[in-house]
C-alpha cells in the first residue's frame, strides 16, 4: 500500500515539477496542495480533541463529586440515561449500579439490548427486574 501512495506521489511531485521545472518550488506547491486535501480531516480531528477534553473534565468532576461513594442510576434505554450511564462507568467504574426495569412495553428486544451493551460489553454493574408479568396484570382492563 506504501509503494502504491509513494508512487502516486512521486508522479504527482513529477507533474508540478514538469509545470515549474524547479523541484523546490513543485515540493512546495505539492505540500501545499497536500494540506489543502488534509484539512477537513484536521479540523474535525482538533473538534473531535476538543470534545474529548471535555468528557475529561466531566469524568474528574464526577470522581471528585461522587469519590468512593455508590451511585444508582435507573437505566430506561433511552439516549438520555444510556449517555449518563456511559460516561459514570467510565468515571467511576463498578460503584455505578444500573437498574433497568422492563415493565412490558418497551420496544421489541430494546431491554435485550440494554442488558447486552451495558451489562456484557461496558461491564456494569446492571441490576435487571423483569416486571412485565407485574406491570400488564395491573393493566389488564384498563382503557384510555
Amino acid at each position: 500500500m506504501f509503494e502504491f501512495i509513494a508512487t502516486a506521489f512521486g508522479y504527482i511531485l513529477n507533474f508540478i515539477y514538469n509545470l515549474v521545472n524547479n523541484y523546490g518550488i513543485a515540493i512546495i506547491i505539492f505540500t501545499i496542495l497536500l494540506k489543502l486535501i488534509m484539512l477537513p480531516i484536521s479540523i474535525k480531528q482538533q473538534k473531535t480533541m476538543k470534545k474529548t477534553a471535555r468528557v475529561q473534565e466531566q469524568v474528574k468532576e464526577i470522581q471528585q463529586q461522587v469519590g468512593n461513594k455508590k451511585v444508582l442510576l435507573a437505566l430506561s434505554g433511552g439516549v438520555d440515561s444510556s449517555v449518563v450511564a456511559a460516561l459514570l462507568i467510565k468515571a467511576i467504574g463498578k460503584q455505578l449500579i444500573c437498574v433497568h426495569v422492563n415493565h412490558g412495553l418497551m420496544r421489541k428486544g430494546e431491554s435485550e439490548n440494554v442488558v447486552e451493551i451495558f451489562r456484557n460489553q461496558l461491564d456494569a454493574n446492571l441490576v435487571y427486574v423483569d416486571a412485565t408479568d407485574r406491570f400488564l396484570d395491573l393493566l389488564a382492563g384498563v382503557s384510555d
